[in-house]
């Protein structure tokens, strides 16, 4: 059962689909408010605890309106969930690009759709805590952003969707991308981005200097056209066995790089 005080924003056309999240989350404790339309959802989402995006239909698709959501002032800390009508990994990847959180392929098994919503929501209060000004006369502070791409059975597509969403973060210019590539024994992210690293991440968490001084961090990535820094995966397999995650994605972490 979920605590949140808040409401959930339900964005879609189809009355079935929304009736059908509405009726999961509201059995899950949540309350639910469902926009009728685009223009509805752009005046109720900065209020809102988390919005989810279904099937629209009519001047705005679904792709459009997610990236129309998160240029809305007031968006910026608010989890975007979007139902895709399929699994396809381009489909993913269209909404994952203008800046949807998570994206869950119908049909959907309740159980995971709680456990998504829980997730974010949760994700949603700590940024909204660790952003929060302290008395009236401070500035929020930059919290780094981490966005995980995982393919538990392998074959999916990852590092195709993280290289994608890395490069649109940078595209909308956002300050200081980095791309880590924690595919210890395969990774290719540097071939698909073309570059040729000097160092990878076995290097990093090899140097002790390094992990003791976050400034030096950037100095093992390598720089993409794009701005995005990429921390390349080690040159070996065999050398996968120095990184652990308190060296490599912590160190870049520490040193204020948001991490795709």
């Amino acid at each position: 059962m979920s605590t949140s005080t808040g409401y959930v924003l339900l964005l879609g056309t189809d009355r079935d689909a929304v009736g059908e999240v509405g009726t999961v989350l509201q059995a899950h404790g949540l309350r639910v408010v469902a926009a009728p339309d685009a223009e509805a959802g752009v005046a109720h989402g900065p209020a809102a605890e988390l919005v989810i995006l279904d099937r629209i239909e009519g001047r705005s698709d679904a792709i459009s309106l997610c990236s129309r959501l998160r240029m809305t002032p007031g968006m910026a800390q608010v989890p975007i969930l979007c139902l895709a009508a399929s699994d396809d990994v381009e489909e993913r990847v269209r909404f994952l690009e203008p800046g949807a959180d998570d994206v869950m392929a119908r049909p959907f098994d309740a159980r995971e759709l709680e456990a998504r919503v829980d997730a974010l929501l949760a994700r949603g209060r700590r940024s909204r805590e660790e952003t929060a000004p302290v008395g009236t006369s401070e500035a929020p502070v930059a919290v780094p952003r981490l966005v995980g791409v995982l393919g538990p059975k392998g074959g999916s597509g990852t590092t195709t969707i993280a290289v994608n969403t890395a490069l649109a973060l940078a595209a909308r210019g956002e300050p200081r991308v980095a791309l880590v590539d924690l595919d210890l024994q395969w990774g290719d992210v540097a071939t698909q981005l073309n570059v040729s690293p000097r160092h990878s991440i076995s290097d990093l968490a090899r140097d002790a200097t390094a992990l003791a001084e976050p400034s030096i961090v950037e100095s093992f990535a390598e720089r993409h056209a794009s701005g995005l820094s990429v921390f390349a995966a080690p040159m070996r397999p065999d050398e996968s066995a120095s990184v652990g995650a308190d060296t490599s994605v912590s160190s870049c972490l520490r040193s204020g790089t948001p991490i795709a």
